[in-house]
C-alpha cells in the first residue's frame, strides 16, 4: 500500500520520465501500473518500448493487443527477433515507425532476403542493428540486410557470430557482393566472434567495410575465452581509419602470443588518437588457472596500453581486471593481483600518466566477474553473478595495496574507484 501511494501522488509528467527511464524493470513499471488509472496509462507504454518475438505467434498475439490499444504501435522503440527465418511477414502487421533498435539473435535457419523483408516492411526507421549468436554462410549475408535498411546505419553490433569455415568462399549470386556502404556508421561493436567469423579471403571484414570506411565515434571491441571480436588487421583498420573521430574506444587487447608483439608494432603506428575522451582496457584475465598462452599473454594488455601514443583529450581511463568463473579458493584471485601491471610497472607512475594524458581527470578499476552460462534450457542466457561480500572487501583492499607497490597516484589508488560488474554489464549480486 505504501508503494502505492507514492507513485499516485507523482505528477503524470514526471511519472512519464521515471516509466521510460526504468523501461527495462519490470517490477517498477507494474508496481506503477497498480497504483492509479492515471499511473497505469502512465506506465503502459514504457512497458511496450522494447518487443521480443520468439515465434510466428507473437505476432499474432501483438496484432490482438493493437487491436484493443493501438497507441502501442507508436510506444515500440526496440525489437528483438528470435524467431527462424522460413516465412516472409504477413502484410497484416503494421509498420513500427518509431523504432530505431532491432536485434537478431539465434535465428535458426538463418536467411538474409526473410530478415531483409522484416527490416523493410516492419522497421522502415532502424538506424541501429545488431547481430546475436549467428551462423552466416558468408558475409554476404551481413552485407544484403544491411543494404535492406532505408536508413543508413548509425550503431552495429555483432556478437558470437560464426561464417562458412572456407576463407574464399564465393557468395550466393542472390545476396550480391560484400562491400557495402557503412560510412554513416557511429557506434561499432564487435563482441567475441568465431575465429572463422573475420578470416583473410575475400569473406572479411576488412572486405566488407572496404567501401569508405566509417569514421566512427565509438569503437568496442571485446573477447572471451578463445574468442576474438574481429581479426588483428581489422582491429588495426578500424583504428587507423577512425584515429580523428573516436571519442570512446573499450578494447580488449590481448591475441594468440603470436601476435601480440606485432600488433604492438602496428599499434605504435596509427594517427594520434586526438579527439578521444574515455579509453578502457580490458587487461589479461587473472592468471588463476596457468596455462602457457595465458602466461606469455600475461604482460600484453600493459604492452598495448604504453604502444599507444599520447592522447591530449582523454578526460577518463578504465582498466578492467577480468575474474574467470567457476569455485576455487578466494586466495588465488586475491594472490593474482600481484600480477596486474608486473611486465610494465612504470606505466602508472604519476609523472607518466600526466606525459602521455594531460586532461587526465578520473581513472576507474572495474572487476568483471564471467557470468556462466544457464545449461538446460537451450538458451543463451548467463546467470546472475552472486559473490560474498568479504570477498569484495579483500579484492579492493589487495588491489589498492598493489597500486600503492606501483606508485601510482592517490586519485587513481583512492577510494571510490573501484567498481564491480558481470560479463554481460550487470550489477553483482552481494551477499553476506
Amino acid at each position: 500500500m505504501a508503494m502505492v501511494h507514492v507513485w499516485s501522488n507523482i505528477p503524470t509528467e514526471i511519472g512519464l520520465q521515471i516509466a521510460y527511464h526504468n523501461a527495462d524493470d519490470l517490477q517498477t513499471l507494474l508496481a506503477m501500473s497498480l497504483a492509479s488509472r492515471a499511473m497505469r496509462n502512465v506506465s503502459i507504454e514504457p512497458l511496450f518500448s522494447t518487443l521480443h518475438f520468439s515465434c510466428r505467434e507473437d505476432f499474432a498475439r501483438w496484432l490482438a493487443m493493437l487491436h484493443h490499444r493501438p497507441s502501442l504501435g507508436s510506444a515500440v522503440r526496440r525489437v528483438k527477433l528470435s524467431l527462424p527465418l522460413q516465412d516472409a511477414p504477413s502484410s497484416d502487421i503494421p509498420s513500427m515507425i518509431n523504432v530505431v533498435e532491432v536485434e537478431w539473435s539465434s535465428n535458426q535457419p538463418w536467411d538474409s532476403k526473410i530478415a531483409g523483408l522484416y527490416m523493410t516492411q516492419l522497421f522502415p526507421k532502424a538506424t541501429r542493428l545488431s547481430l546475436m549468436h549467428q551462423q552466416f554462410r558468408h558475409l554476404a549475408e551481413i552485407s544484403y540486410l544491411v543494404r535492406s535498411c532505408a536508413l543508413p546505419l548509425r550503431r552495429l553490433t555483432i556478437r558470437n557470430t560464426s561464417v562458412s569455415e572456407d576463407a574464399n568462399a564465393r557468395p550466393p549470386n542472390e545476396l550480391g557482393v560484400v562491400p557495402v556502404d557503412l560510412s554513416a556508421l557511429a557506434e561499432l561493436t564487435l563482441h567475441s566472434n568465431a575465429a572463422n567469423f573475420d578470416s583473410n579471403g575475400q569473406n572479411s571484414l576488412g572486405r566488407l567495410l572496404s567501401i569508405n570506411p566509417p569514421q566512427l565515434h565509438t569503437l568496442k571491441l571485446y573477447a572471451t575465452n578463445m574468442f576474438q571480436p574481429c581479426a588483428m588487421m581489422t582491429m588495426i583498420l578500424l583504428l587507423r581509419t577512425s584515429a580523428s573521430t573516436l571519442t570512446h574506444l573499450d578494447i580488449d587487447p590481448n591475441r594468440h602470443p603470436r601476435q601480440n608483439p606485432l600488433f604492438n608494432v602496428a599499434i605504435m603506428a596509427i594517427p594520434q588518437l586526438s579527439a578521444l575522451l574515455e579509453l578502457t582496457i580490458h587487461l589479461t584475465p587473472l592468471n588463476t588457472v596457468p596455462s602457457s598462452d595465458i602466461i606469455s599473454s600475461r604482460g600484453q594488455s600493459e604492452s598495448f596500453f604504453l604502444s599507444l601514443g599520447p592522447m591530449p583529450s582523454l578526460a577518463t581511463l578504465h582498466f578492467v581486471i577480468r575474474i574467470p568463473s567457476g569455485q576455487r579458493p578466494p586466495e588465488m584471485d586475491y594472490n593474482a593481483l600481484n600480477d596486474v601491471f608486473s611486465f610494465r610497472p612504470l606505466a602508472l607512475r604519476e609523472e607518466t600518466l600526466k606525459a602521455r594524458f594531460r586532461a587526465l581527470e578520473h581513472v576507474e578499476w572495474v572487476f568483471c566477474v564471467h557470468a556462466s552460462v544457464l545449461r538446460g534450457n537451450g538458451s543463451v542466457e548467463r546467470q546472475r553473478v552472486k559473490l560474498k561480500m568479504g570477498y569484495k572487501t579483500n579484492m579492493e583492499t589487495r588491489l589498492r595495496a598493489r597500486l600503492l607497490q606501483l606508485s601510482t597516484p592517490e586519485e587513481v589508488v583512492g577510494r571510490g574507484s573501484i567498481a564491480w560488474r558481470d560479463s554481460e554489464n550487470r550489477a553483482i549480486l552481494w551477499e553476506e
